[in-house]
């Protein structure tokens, strides 16, 4: 995971780095922002296409902050 610091700096922790050099082939990158319990984590757990990868909370504390990294590997369709 990214995070951003009290100062607004961006935090990136060395395992992600590790895993963000180990990575073939395009990354794709989605920006989503918006007011709290305005959906954003659901339509991201629908664009992978997993409901559970980010937590969707039912109170108005933050569920993600920062910048969040999620690695999926789908099959080559022929």
């Amino acid at each position: 995971m990214i995070e951003i610091d009290e100062k607004g700096k961006f935090l990136l922790n060395p395992e992600t780095a590790s895993i963000i050099d180990t990575l073939e082939g395009p990354i794709k990158i989605v920006s989503i922002v918006g007011p709290y319990r305005s959906g954003k984590s659901f339509l991201l757990n629908r664009l992978i296409g997993c409901n559970e990868a980010f937590d969707v909370g039912n109170t108005t504390f933050a569920c993600t902050k920062g910048l969040w990294i999620y690695i999926t590997i789908k099959d080559n369709e022929t």
